[in-house]
């Protein structure tokens, strides 16, 4: 979520995107949807393709899994008590 949230908000498209930072257009799509995780190399290289520190970049996913957590968590919490 956060690798599209930033693409997109750096008006780039996979396909511009991938080759801005020379991987293929599928892994970045891959990426994208959870189906893989990036190497430690892939992770800088995002980074810097957005002028970011990979450390700032961590944060922002960090952030992203707490409030989907969260949201996952309230979901369960009003399916459980509707019940």
């Amino acid at each position: 979520m956060v690798l599209r949230r930033l693409r997109l908000d750096n008006g780039y498209s996979q396909d511009s995107y991938a080759h801005q930072t020379g991987y293929h257009r599928n892994y970045i799509g891959q990426l994208e949807r959870g189906e893989k995780s990036p190497s430690l190399k892939a992770l800088f290289d995002f980074a810097e393709s957005f002028h970011l520190e990979p450390s700032d970049l961590l944060k922002k996913v960090e952030r992203c899994l707490q409030q989907d957590s969260v949201r996952r968590a309230n979901g369960s919490f009003k399916r459980a008590s509707s019940k």
